[in-house]
């Protein structure tokens, strides 16, 4: 009966453990990129406009 009540709150807490860490993980490597993705961001947006503004 212990047993039973247990093993799902063991399982969400791994569930829960494994998300955060791959949230951490990706908000890591958002973090890293984030000066590139927005240079290339804006080259776009700078392209989009000139071609647009033509």
């Amino acid at each position: 009966m212990i047993h039973q009540e247990v093993s799902p709150l063991v399982n969400i807490n791994n569930i829960v453990h494994i998300f955060m860490k791959k949230v951490f993980t990706y908000s890591y490597i958002l973090e890293r990129n984030f000066w590139r993705i927005s240079v290339n961001t804006l080259q776009c947006i700078h392209i989009f406009s000139s071609i647009y503004f033509l």
